[in-house]
């Protein structure tokens, strides 16, 4: 089963060897796909649910695929017995499949592997050390990490090297990324603070799981960026959800062995992360709809609704009318003054 615009017929070369894997398309709308699944789907290189571990292991070994085995909940059984033409049983074991890095369309073989002038190898979170995985562990931790993409430049590659078209992506994707970065944290802070209260639908987590896998697949290379090159917020601080959902399917992150590197994978996610900041967009619409929902008195404010009041405010949504006795009493910066984010920048 492969995600909507990806081809139907999807084969992976390992040791010489071609195998062809016939899968279905499935349309990833956030409001009706399961979580697990949704992630899984709108993944940049599509993904697929393969049926056998031969299959799997033939995926997985093709460069940068990413193959997980998972017991299939009723949500995901229904959904996939519907698209995939055949019965699926909840508690089934299926193995996810996804490219984690960049495919490669060649005949009617769709190959998996990393950005030009790059090489890369596959390691289990366990074997990187605490500073590679320290950015990451932000954003997860490290047990819903099945493994790492490690990137290495090809021979005699330096930044002097890099096309002045590569710099410069990569600064515009580290400019999206930090937007993406400063809503995402505002959004982890506000559903903390709002505990129960915070009951996202289906969509609204999917569109926030999305946001969240970005973020981690990149945080290494941005952190050794912004290292690198003395911009941006260095500061390591966890956001972490606590919605249903957040346990859900994650795969591989990148991991930038050296500055050059980081360079040209963030150059080659510049379409990925314009494509998550129109996600962005389409969540915050979805989050400030809800958080006015819970403003229901005009004349007065309790705790849960101010804090409400502070999410509207990190979410840049439209604010309904304060109260005259909060404006009189403490002003509006009293309310809307509280930052949820403290990036530096």
């Amino acid at each position: 089963m492969l995600s909507s615009g990806s081809l139907q017929e999807a084969v992976a070369e390992s040791k010489g060897n071609t195998s062809t894997l016939r899968m279905t398309l499935a349309d990833a709308d956030p409001a009706i796909t399961p979580s697990r699944l949704y992630q899984l789907f709108a993944g940049a290189g599509g993904g697929g649910v393969v049926w056998t571990p031969e299959a799997a292991e033939t995926l997985q070994e093709a460069q940068g695929w990413t193959a997980q085995p998972v017991l299939l909940t009723p949500e995901e059984a229904s959904y996939l017995t519907a698209y995939a033409g055949r019965q699926v049983r909840a508690g089934q074991t299926a193995f996810f499949v996804r490219c984690d890095g960049y495919t490669q369309t060649v005949g009617n073989r769709v190959l998996c592997g990393s950005p030009a002038q790059t090489e890369a190898s596959r390691l289990p979170i366990s074997d990187l050390t605490s500073e590679q995985k320290a950015p990451v562990l932000q954003y997860l931790s490290g047990r819903q990490i099945p493994s790492a993409i490690v990137l290495t430049p090809t021979a005699g590659l330096s930044v002097d090297g890099l096309e002045s078209s590569v710099i410069n992506g990569a600064g515009d994707a580290m400019r999206l990324y930090r937007e993406i970065e400063e809503f995402y944290r505002a959004y982890v802070k506000c559903a903390d603070a709002l505990g129960r209260d915070f009951a996202p639908s289906l969509e609204e987590t999917n569109l926030v799981l999305k946001v969240r896998d970005t973020l981690a697949r990149f945080a290494q290379p941005v952190q050794t960026l912004r290292v690198s090159e003395g911009a941006g917020n260095t500061e390591l601080e966890p956001a972490r959800l606590s919605i249903e959902g957040a346990m859900s399917f994650v795969g591989g992150i990148f991991i930038a062995a050296v500055v050059t590197v980081a360079f040209i994978l963030l150059n080659a996610a510049l379409p990925e992360l314009r494509s998550v900041k129109r996600l962005l967009e389409r969540l915050k619409k979805l989050a400030c709809r809800r958080a006015q929902m819970v403003l229901q008195s005009p004349n007065s404010l309790s705790s849960t609704e101010a804090q409400h009041m502070v999410c509207l405010a990190a979410f840049d949504c439209e604010r309904p009318p304060l109260p005259a006795w909060v404006k009189v009493a403490a002003g509006a910066g009293a309310v809307f003054g509280i930052l949820l984010v403290t990036q530096k920048r």
